[in-house]
């Protein structure tokens, strides 16, 4: 249950946050490092999230990712240089994934 404070006393929660994120990922523990960015969105008060993130292959291949968790449902998309579908989940496994990020 979410409570009217944050963990500082008299301070009011906040009602979204927007987190950026630079760094390198790895596909296998043989891969390449591959540089990525993401960005996500943070709404504690409705209890939900939104998440997109860009993994570069090559200076002309990327992938891309969305998780997002709303109304109680969650979901994760992929796709490749942003024409193939290589993941596409809704479900009870993405249901639970509000937890990931609390």
């Amino acid at each position: 249950m979410l409570t009217r404070n944050t963990t500082a006393v008299g301070k009011p929660i906040a009602k979204s946050a927007r987190i950026k994120q630079e760094g390198l990922f790895k596909t296998s523990l043989k891969s390449e490092w591959k540089k990525i960015v993401a960005e996500e969105y943070y709404f504690p008060l409705e209890r939900s999230f939104y998440c997109h993130g860009e993994v570069e292959f090559s200076p002309l291949v990327s992938a891309y990712a969305l998780d997002k968790y709303q109304h109680g449902k969650g979901s994760m998309w992929g796709k490749l240089a942003n024409v193939f579908t290589v993941a596409n989940g809704t479900g009870e496994i993405y249901d639970s994934s509000l937890q990931r990020h609390c």
